[in-house]
């Protein structure tokens, strides 16, 4: 079932397996779209659990072999502080998951670096890289071709916590933001960063999400989540049955 409004576009699913295909299915049409046009195609993955089902569906025929894998640029949205090896790295898994097993080049491979000696320089370094190799959107800004978001239970996405000082961020497009729940930094992408993309697409599942789904859709005014706006491009949800089971559809 897909809803859609003026500003977003809402792809309900039945499960977390039927999300994973859709979304995968939707990758694969706008990473085709986005290259025949533009020669290539900016892609900023997210961390959560959901996306590690999306990478799995990449990863069949059907749709990897259709794929032009050479012409994507990966980022990723957000990270932890740790290691690209610890299996909390957000880049980790999608290394380990989807770029190692389709053998992208290194030169498609932006990670941050350093994160997990210093926060701040490694937000910084990263911001320089994307201003460098992202292109300027109408903005004048960066513009992604697409991020991917998960929601969070607390309604936060990227690694932009409610509280947390890196939602008052309005010049810094990469930023460290201190965690307090989780007593530890992260990097992430700002709002002035996300809004600017071309497409901007959540997947969100699990009945834990589904009260607080349901107020963002409602812009009630208190999470992250609903801040998320592209000035100039396209926001998606694709959302599961259990997610979505608070909405008045």
């Amino acid at each position: 079932m897909q809803i859609e409004s003026k500003a977003s576009e809402f792809i309900l699913c039945q499960d977390k397996n039927e999300l994973a295909d859709k979304a995968a299915r939707s990758f694969a049409k706008l990473v085709a779209d986005i290259s025949a046009k533009n020669g290539s195609c900016t892609v900023a993955l997210s961390g959560g659990s959901t996306p590690k089902m999306l990478y799995e569906r990449l990863l069949k025929p059907d749709l990897a072999d259709n794929i032009p894998w050479d012409k994507i640029q990966f980022y990723v949205s957000d990270e932890r502080c740790v290691a690209h090896e610890s299996e909390e790295s957000n880049w980790g898994n999608a290394d380990r998951m989807l770029l190692t097993p389709k053998q992208i080049a290194p030169a498609q491979q932006h990670a941050t670096v350093g994160q997990d000696k210093n926060a701040d320089q490694s937000a910084a370094d990263y911001e320089t890289l994307i201003r460098k190799e992202v292109k300027a959107g109408p903005g004048g800004l960066p513009q992604f071709d697409i991020i991917y978001l998960g929601m969070g239970p607390d309604g936060h996405t990227a690694s932009l916590f409610p509280g947390s000082k890196a939602l008052d961020e309005t010049h810094a497009l990469v930023t460290k933001n201190y965690v307090e729940k989780f007593n530890s930094d992260r990097i992430t992408f700002t709002f002035p960063l996300i809004n600017n993309a071309s497409h901007v697409i959540f997947l969100v599942a699990g009945h834990d999400k589904a009260a607080v789904l349901a107020e963002v859709m409602d812009n009630a005014g208190k999470y992250p989540s609903e801040r998320i706006n592209p000035i100039y491009g396209k926001l998606s949800w694709f959302i599961d049955k259990e997610a979505a089971s608070k909405l008045e559809i």
